[in-house]
């Protein structure tokens, strides 16, 4: 985990945002990046840097944490931490392109909206269906 989310204060919240930048260093929304600038022949969610690092590693990195939470084996977030995970784009594009569908599953489960501001401003992409 080489940005260290989890020896912060807010160690899941940001792991989500940033869980593509954990093993591809890319500015959010990576995810929707590599949907929109891959071709058939140039399959960014293929792609892996020099050293190794990928999405997929990222999402791999986040998934157990995604599907259940409890599992996290880090300090809980100091505020916010009830409100997470929310829906998020890269659920749904992961999880279609890198054929994830426990991904896509979470992602239908979460409700569409949430009270929470912050959960809110963090999914700043709100309808990923209409990106297919």
């Amino acid at each position: 985990m080489p940005y260290l989310y989890h020896t912060r204060n807010l160690p899941y919240a940001p792991s989500l945002l940033h869980c593509i930048r954990k093993q591809f260093p890319v500015h959010p929304p990576s995810e929707a990046l590599c949907y929109l600038l891959s071709t058939p022949d140039d399959n960014l969610w293929n792609y892996a840097l020099p050293n190794g690092a990928d999405i997929q590693k990222g999402v791999d990195f986040l998934t157990p944490y995604l599907l259940d939470k409890s599992t996290w084996p880090y300090a809980k977030d100091v505020t916010h931490f009830d409100a997470f995970p929310v829906r998020m784009p890269f659920m749904l594009f992961a999880g279609n392109l890198l054929k994830r569908p426990e991904l896509v599953q979470l992602y239908e489960s979460l409700p569409f909206e949430t009270a929470d501001e912050e959960a809110r401003r963090n999914a700043a992409i709100r309808m990923p269906y209409l990106w297919f």
